[in-house]
């Protein structure tokens, strides 16, 4: 074997080497879904299949799980479901509109971790977060208009009149109030770190909304 020869077999033993390496760093890469978060797994053990059941056999119990009725839920789907739905790829189904829904309103009613609801969903920690961020956005986006519509100057002085009508005060469009409310639904001990929220005399996070009522 001449030296040109060798040369080429080490040059071959060295493509072989690294394309070798290589591979063994994509057979050794984290799984695409965990068991325990597949979508058969999903499906048949997952918080969307208890919901489901609720809907038909306990609507109370529904109610209290997502603070809406089944027809309030399905309004709400059918406005935003086309901005929450993902396309079919090779790789794998998408989540479904409706469990994106549900896990966003579960989030809002009741203040549980990203953790917690990745297990009650079978939905992972990092997916879950933006679902949330995706669904609260679409509500946004598609009820803002709706419910919270930008007063003209018309709008203004009718609400100034009303007020002067029923409270003899002019030129006001509303009075100031508020309410006092608690971080999360459970009693949480102030942090060192929370220095923008008020604490109660207990040591409890608290915070204050005001809001301007027009009657």
């Amino acid at each position: 074997m001449n030296e040109y020869d060798n040369n080429q077999y080490y040059w071959f033993l060295f493509i072989l080497y690294f394309y070798l390496l290589l591979n063994r760093r994509r057979t050794n890469r984290c799984i695409w879904v965990r068991n325990i978060f597949h979508e058969t797994q999903r499906r048949e053990a997952g918080a969307q299949r208890l919901i489901n059941e609720m809907c038909f056999m306990e609507r109370n119990k529904y109610l209290n799980y997502l603070r809406v009725t089944p027809e309030q839920f399905d309004f709400l789907l059918g406005l935003i479901g086309p901005h929450i739905t993902k396309s079919v790829t090779i790789l794998r189904s998408p989540i479904l509109p409706a469990t994106r829904l549900a896990l966003t309103l579960r989030y809002l009613a009741s203040g549980d971790s990203m953790v917690s609801l990745s297990y009650q969903f079978r939905i992972g920690k990092s997916t879950v977060s933006k679902i949330i961020l995706e669904t609260t956005t679409a509500i946004w986006n598609v009820l803002q208009p709706i419910v919270l519509k930008q007063p003209t100057e018309h709008d203004w002085k009718r609400i100034a009149k009303e007020f002067n009508d029923k409270w003899n005060f002019v030129n006001c469009i509303g009075a100031i109030d508020g309410k006092h409310y608690y971080s999360g639904l459970l009693n949480i001990k102030k942090q060192n770190n929370s220095l923008n929220l008020q604490t109660d005399t207990e040591g409890l996070h608290k915070s204050y909304i005001p809001i301007i009522n027009k009657v």
